[in-house]
């Protein structure tokens, strides 16, 4: 049975909670860490029972933990992921992996050096309409891929000019709110997962990248609360994301693959082909499945057998980079070379 300790115990680690409480016979909460008593007390009854810590790295030092669930603000998951791995405990991290290049490669040389699995909670990877896209699009099924669309947007409520009253996790003075904390504005956070989900079905690296980064509706925001991003890739295909929290979802799909051959669409429980010349799509209505579940399932079957995860560190690295590379081309306003970011 692998013991599990959760750091952080805001929101996000509500569904990280859910998902190891639905694979209990394979995985047991053991600890929970947060600065806040109250959550850390939450959270522990949540998983039935849990010793509770108020500095994570004293839950580090907690033999019964093999693992971690590193669900803190963004600002502190390069302190926490590091120590983790210097304590020889396999992690799993919310997005995004960390601030910047310099943190993510401090990440990388800790686990390397401990031979620990870092695993990337990437869970919309996990969708089902994700997961039937990839071999669709491996086997041919569009064609010659040339453009990937990846979207997700959302009008947060209730959204007003003054800010005054804006949704909590966004309110002004909270860490989401301060560019400092959250390493930007809206990209690094709700945009990480259209941004790890365009290069997760494009399978190909990607070479530049050039954004505009816009604040329509939350001025309280030290960052942009929109993100339009252009990506090319070695393999000539080119990628768009789309990510807001200023604007409802502008079609039904948030993802669309098109090649040569047709035109996959997809959302969270419908998955769509459209070949050249049909007159009408091919449709099919899908489970929509607890995508933490999945993805601590496979967390977990990685550590039992070895694996590397599917949404390994090298792909949080990928994803941060082309967003770091986002970031650099708005304030540049140029297109930017992400071998050099």
């Amino acid at each position: 049975m692998l013991g599990v300790g959760i750091i952080g115990c805001g929101g996000i680690s509500n569904g990280h909670a859910r998902g190891w409480n639905a694979n209990g016979d394979r995985a047991k909460v053991v600890a929970v860490a947060d600065v806040v008593d109250e959550a850390a007390q939450t959270r522990a009854a949540q998983v039935g029972g849990a010793k509770t810590y108020a500095d994570f790295n004293d839950l580090l030092q907690d033999p019964n933990v093999d693992a971690v669930d590193i669900c803190l603000p963004h600002h502190v998951h390069k302190a926490a992921a590091v120590a983790a791995a210097n304590a020889k405990k396999h992690i799993l991290i919310e997005k995004p992996l960390c601030l910047t290049m310099d943190e993510a490669k401090e990440i990388e040389a800790a686990v390397t050096a401990n031979g620990v699995t870092l695993m990337c909670a990437h869970n919309q990877v996990f969708m089902e309409s994700v997961q039937q896209m990839k071999p669709r699009i491996e086997d041919g099924l569009v064609g010659d891929v040339y453009w990937i669309h990846s979207a997700d947007c959302f009008l947060s409520r209730p959204f007003i000019r003054t800010g005054s009253a804006a949704l909590a996790s966004h309110a002004p003075g909270s860490w989401r709110a301060k560019r400092e904390f959250m390493g930007g504005g809206e990209l690094i956070d709700t945009g990480y997962h259209p941004t790890y989900r365009l290069l997760y079905l494009a399978g190909a690296k990607a070479l530049t990248v050039s954004a505009v980064l816009t604040n329509h509706r939350l001025p309280q925001l030290d960052g942009e609360d929109t993100a339009q991003v252009l990506v090319t890739f070695d393999n000539g295909a080119t990628g768009q994301i789309l990510s807001s929290w200023a604007m409802n979802l502008p079609s039904g799909y948030m993802i669309h693959v098109v090649g040569d051959r047709g035109t996959l669409s997809a959302g969270a429980g419908r998955l769509e082909f459209k070949a050249n010349g049909m007159d009408q799509p091919a449709v099919r209505e899908l489970e929509v499945p607890d995508t933490f579940t999945r993805e601590i399932e496979h967390f977990i079957g990685c550590l039992e057998n070895g694996e590397t995860p599917v949404q390994s560190l090298a792909d949080g690295i990928a994803t941060l980079r082309l967003i770091r590379g986002a970031y650099q081309s708005a304030e540049e306003q140029r297109i930017v070379q992400l071998d050099t970011v």
